[in-house]
């Protein structure tokens, strides 16, 4: 099932996507009905209360590294990331991005899937700015719209560790990452998670690998593709100011 999160007539909600239109999935509202899309306007996919990112780098420590990102850094498919004035080095790292739809917390691997909502393609974005971040910082990684998700939420995924995440800059494939590679597969890596800190609904976890990381400059167009759930398109905007007003997670119409 292809779901997406839409604003309709001033409310915001999940529905899944058909061949006929927008079904919505609030119950509040009643399900079932057809929303024509272009009733509706596309919303970011996800509203965490945190992003957790986790290193399952082939052949790396049992022992990953987990680090945190800010919500602000959510974007949707086609808006722009926006580089920082200053900025030296940037990267791009391509994951699987899980969103939460149920409370996570010392939870076995076996019992992770039925905590699930869905499964979408990120971009795990970092740069240096001298002053503001240092290379592989927290600080490098936090600033907002560095992580794009999306196209759709795909749920009908049983065994994601069979998923190959690609990555692409300005249509030349540079790198790609089997998942059944990683160190952890998803559900051990958000079972590990989940003994450290509470995962709520809602809450997005990118799953990675160091060796995804690729270069990028402004100008660059990144495409990320999982196959059976579909292609993250952004761009790269560099700033010519020290500000980031003004990004926009809700005004694209639904295509």
């Amino acid at each position: 099932m292809r779901i997406i999160r839409i604003e309709h007539y001033g409310t915001s909600f999940y529905a899944r996507v058909t061949e006929e239109g927008l079904m919505s999935l609030d119950r509040t509202r009643g399900t079932g009905g057809i929303i024509p899309p272009e009733q509706a306007r596309l919303l970011q996919l996800a509203v965490p209360s945190k992003i957790v990112r986790i290193d399952c780098s082939p052949g790396g420590s049992r022992t990953p590294d987990i680090s945190l990102k800010p919500p602000s850094c959510i974007i949707s498919t086609s808006q722009s990331v926006l580089l920082p004035a200053g900025t030296t080095d940037a990267s791009s790292s391509a994951c699987l991005a899980v969103l939460m739809g149920h409370q996570c917390r010392e939870t076995t691997p076996a019992d992770v899937r039925k905590l699930i909502f869905g499964f979408t393609c990120a971009n795990d974005i970092s740069a240096t700015v001298p002053g503001l971040s240092a290379p592989g910082s927290t600080a490098a990684g936090g600033f907002d719209t560095f992580a794009p998700i999306g196209p759709f939420l795909e749920t009908d995924i049983d065994m994601p560790e069979e998923l190959v995440v690609t990555t692409s800059v300005n249509g030349e494939p540079r790198c790609d990452m089997r998942l059944d590679e990683l160190a952890l597969s998803p559900f051990e890596a958000i079972s590990r998670i989940s003994r450290i800190m509470t995962l709520q609904p809602g809450d997005v976890v990118l799953i990675g690998s160091t060796g995804m990381e690729t270069a990028i400059a402004n100008g660059d167009l990144i495409e990320v593709n999982i196959a059976g759930i579909g292609t993250l398109e952004n761009s790269i905007k560099a700033l010519a100011t020290d500000t980031h007003a003004g990004h926009d997670t809700s005004s694209a119409p639904v295509q």
